[in-house]
């Protein structure tokens, strides 16, 4: 029998689903928080969890053999001091692009069209018109071309936009006009109207938008973070952002999280800040499931190299 715990407010439609599936084989431990998946620790063989536990739990399960992130970046997995290197770890990359991509769409249009003034304005009950620039003929550079990167190219087309994908290694992407290094983003940033950040957090991406990035980009440029807050040098964004040296900022990744309620940026009417929502969505264990039930068949039959997604396993050399 494979103990699975799962912590997540709605670990009780994991539960039903792969208890369902997996009749007598798997029995699937819900717990919304930390505290409730203790009870479960000392039986754990397999872990699902958001970025909600601590490393207390894993100090906690010592017959732990493997972590289903249940999201696509696995850096608080990693983070896991105690989590010993033979632990398998998988993720649910290529389940986001919708979300996705509608929250950078939200951004860019919140910000194009002041929306937050209007939202102010309803509600002081006044009628203010101004005119609003248009997506259609601007330019975006897409940080990342994962599933994500390529489902917002997509929908970007639509808005008669042009796509620059940026990559580590630059090669053909058929949803791109054309593709850049991420090494080279400082020289390419003139020739974007947004920069959207969809990259995984490396040592290599850390800090990515630095001054000398900022300083590049159109003053009325906009950046748009939806992957992780480290990737943006947030003291060189502050100032870029006080002084309007470009246009705003959609930040829905922070540097820490939550955001301090002392951080100017809150204040700052050029930008647009939600609380990393972006990877979110009111289906979410239908989307993570289409991963995990295919993770757990190939776990039960020992067929570890065929899980989706396996970022840390026998067959990864890791």
């Amino acid at each position: 029998m494979l103990h699975f715990v799962i912590v997540d407010a709605r670990a009780g439609a994991y539960k039903t689903h792969l208890e369902k599936c997996f009749p007598g084989q798997v029995t699937v431990h819900a717990a919304k928080d930390e505290a409730e998946a203790m009870a479960f620790a000392d039986k754990t063989e397999a872990l699902g969890c958001f970025p909600n536990l601590s490393d207390k739990f894993i100090q906690k399960a010592p017959g732990l053999k493997w972590v289903q992130a249940m999201t696509t970046g696995i850096d608080h997995v990693l983070a896991y001091s105690s989590l010993s290197k033979d632990v398998m770890i998988t993720s649910t990359q290529g389940i986001h692009g919708p979300q996705m991509s509608e929250v950078a769409i939200l951004h860019m249009l919140a910000l194009n069209r002041n929306l937050t003034e209007n939202v102010r304005n309803q509600a002081k009950h006044l009628w203010t018109r101004w005119a609003t620039r248009l997506l259609w003929q601007k330019s975006v550079g897409i940080v990342g071309m994962g599933t994500s990167g390529r489902a917002l190219a997509e929908r970007l087309r639509a808005f008669g936009m042009k796509i620059h994908a940026i990559v580590q290694t630059p090669r053909p992407i058929p949803e791109a006009d054309d593709t850049h290094s991420m090494d080279n983003l400082a020289t390419v940033a003139p020739l974007l109207d947004y920069i959207v950040l969809l990259s995984p957090l490396t040592e290599k991406t850390k800090n990515l938008i630095n001054a000398k990035v900022l300083a590049a980009m159109k003053p009325d440029a906009m950046l748009i973070n939806l992957a992780r807050g480290a990737l943006v040098d947030h003291e060189a964004l502050i100032m870029a952002l006080k002084e309007r040296r470009i246009g705003g900022a959609g930040l829905d990744a922070l540097d820490p999280e939550p955001l301090p309620a002392d951080s100017p940026l809150w204040d700052m009417d050029n930008v647009l800040i939600t609380p990393h929502i972006a990877g979110m969505s009111d289906i979410y264990p239908q989307q993570a499931l289409t991963v995990i039930e295919e993770n757990v068949r190939h776990y039960l039959a020992g067929n570890y190299d065929k899980m989706r997604n396996l970022i840390r396993g026998p067959s990864c050399g890791k």
